[in-house]
């Protein structure tokens, strides 16, 4: 059942704005800003923790409990697909992308200012350095397709649909808390969700992508406490299309579309294997 509802979610993604439905998030944004008020007052930040990523998760593990065995289960099919669609990242991605892409070509500076700063969320954009902008953008792209897809898609075909749930949620104190305790508590749980995931993710790199450079970037930085998951991942992303620097802009921005091909080789690889996982061994 899990691999159809990989499945399923990839074709609700794609055909419908199922996810839209889904992802409303203004109630617990409410408790966000409530949490954050009653930290700034003395309340502990693990209960704000608590209250906003775990208990969430207890509920809806009790509601999948109760309805395990109503109807054969059946229940439990569109919770599991219910929960991996919140639990996806926000927003189209491809979508945020495209006035950036549009201006770039014509060559738009301010409107490439805008696009980035609007669309992809970029802070310290310069128009005149076309590098360091185009790997701001790659960085953006690599890292919200791994934490708005991959490790969402990775826990759960592990762990099932809660850890999936209870990482979105995490990454959301982390993302949109202006509360420092919050957000240290938030990304200390954040970096040991993403070692994992993100090194599977590298790996797919490699078999995908250009596996030398790649792989000399994972075996070098593998253990490396101090990189952040993001850092990593952009890294190795990088390295596997083997970016170079070019000099014609439409090239240049190409890259993109090589980085995001990347992307979906290493999820059928990842589609693949666990297909393979539950014909043969599970």
């Amino acid at each position: 059942m899990s691999f159809l509802v990989l499945l399923i979610l990839i074709a609700v993604e794609k055909l419908s704005n199922g996810r839209g439905h889904i992802q409303k998030d203004s109630f617990w944004l409410h408790q966000l800003q409530q949490a954050e008020n009653q930290t700034s007052h003395g309340n502990s930040a693990n209960y704000a923790i608590f209250k906003l990523t775990l208990l969430p998760v207890i509920i809806i593990g009790i509601i999948i409990f109760l309805l395990h065995n109503v109807f054969h289960g059946i229940f439990l099919f569109f919770i599991d697909i219910a929960v991996m669609l919140y639990a996806l990242g926000r927003g189209d991605l491809l979508q945020r992308f495209g006035s950036f892409r549009d201006a770039w070509r014509r060559g738009d500076q301010q409107g490439l200012k805008i696009a980035a700063e609007r669309d992809l969320d970029l802070t310290d954009v310069d128009t005149e350095n076309p590098n360091q902008l185009l790997y701001q953008a790659q960085s953006k792209l690599l890292w919200q397709s791994y934490e708005g897809f991959f490790a969402v898609v990775f826990w759960y075909m592990l762990l099932g649909p809660l850890i999936p749930l209870f990482y979105r949620l995490i990454a959301m104190v982390d993302d949109l808390t202006v509360n420092e305790q919050l957000r240290a508590k938030a990304s200390s749980i954040r970096y040991y969700l993403d070692w994992l995931p993100s090194r599977i993710l590298i790996y797919s790199f490699c078999l995908v992508g250009h596996f030398t450079t790649c792989f000399d970037v994972l075996i070098k930085e593998l253990f490396n406490k101090k990189l952040s998951a993001k850092e990593l991942i952009n890294k190795a992303g990088i390295a596997a299309i083997q970016s170079q620097e070019v000099s014609e802009d439409e090239e240049q921005i190409s890259s993109l579309d090589v980085l995001w091909n990347l992307l979906i080789r290493s999820a059928i690889l990842w589609y693949v294997i666990y297909a393979l996982f539950i014909i043969f061994i599970y």
